[in-house]
């Protein structure tokens, strides 16, 4: 893992995806900041408003992007904020349902990373937390 250039890169630009992010740049915790977000509109989105906040923050130029998976490669963390959303299943969602998708959303987020060549560390805050970062293991 590099030292010199804190390298970050976020998976799933929801709320605590999109948290997470502000307060990386708001405590200047990284270098480069990477979002990816199965709606690359919404990563871009949000790498835009943290680029505009920079002036304001007295914060030292980051490189902020909406990002693949082929940025992980030299990351020296990856997020995984990404959840199955839970309207998909209407008022009164099945979490056994709600947590399979998620098994199977991060199985696929971890081998796409760890095929782009990834050796860092993993933080896991997607829920089930405790499940899912067994699933990352």
């Amino acid at each position: 893992m590099k030292i010199n250039n804190k390298k970050v890169v976020i998976v799933g630009a929801g709320a605590v995806g999109s948290t997470y992010a502000h307060n990386l740049v708001v405590d200047d915790l990284a270098d480069e900041i990477a979002i990816i977000n199965t709606n690359k509109s919404k990563a871009s989105a949000n790498s835009l408003d943290l680029l505009h906040a920079l002036p304001y923050l007295n914060a030292a130029p980051k490189n902020i992007y909406a990002a693949d998976y082929s940025d992980v490669t030299d990351a020296d963390i990856v997020v995984l904020s990404a959840n199955a959303p839970s309207a998909t299943f209407g008022k009164n969602p099945d979490r056994l349902q709600l947590l399979e998708n998620n098994v199977e959303m991060i199985r696929d987020i971890t081998r796409k990373t760890m095929d782009a060549g990834f050796d860092g560390i993993f933080l896991v805050a997607s829920n089930p937390v405790d499940v899912l970062a067994q699933v990352v293991a």
